[in-house]
């Protein structure tokens, strides 16, 4: 196909295919988009969320120091900010995770496709969009869905520095060790 927009030397930026797969990709966020915040204020607050909510309404010093939660302080001082703008509804709490559980979609995409290629990007954010435990820990507010971002944004970011395996089993034919160039 011809490309949409080319440099100067010819070469292709933008293609149709490309451009088809950036629709697709679209789609899945806003499908996931749609399930994550389906019902999210359905429930009532729970504990570990009251304590979230409740941590994150102190001072800021106070949520850096730590004292209070075994957990690192990043979730709670995005949370403190996020109540701040949003307010403190129950739906309101949950939204700050479900957004965040959206970008899983096109960080596991990424990650597939890195390891091994378009087809298992495709998959794997497939499943990102419905999986049932995914989308549950999205509606709460807890920074679970936050720890699975900062994960899958590291492998992103460290894949291309580990060499590729010569080990045949995962080859696409698109790149050495099934690494897609």
């Amino acid at each position: 196909m011809a490309p949409l927009i080319s440099t100067a030397s010819g070469r292709e930026i933008f293609s149709r295919p490309k451009k088809l797969a950036w629709v697709a990709l679209i789609a899945l966020m806003l499908a996931a988009t749609a399930l994550r915040y389906f019902r999210l204020d359905a429930q009532d607050i729970w504990g570990d969320e009251a304590f979230s909510i409740f941590l994150s309404g102190q001072p800021l010093a106070q949520i850096i120091a730590g004292g209070a939660d075994t957990h690192p302080p990043f979730y709670p001082v995005m949370l403190s900010i996020w109540l701040r703008l949003a307010g403190e509804s129950a739906f309101a709490t949950r939204a700050l995770s479900a957004l965040v559980g959206v970008l899983i979609v096109p960080l596991i995409f990424g990650v597939g496709k890195r390891i091994a290629n378009a087809r298992v990007a495709w998959f794997a954010a497939i499943l990102a969009t419905v999986s049932p435990l995914l989308i549950y820990y999205s509606q709460e507010t807890r920074m679970y869905e936050l720890v699975t971002v900062l994960m899958l944004a590291s492998c992103l970011t460290l894949i291309p520095l580990y060499p590729p395996s010569p080990s045949p089993e995962f080859s696409s034919g698109e790149g050495e060790g099934g690494r897609a160039k």
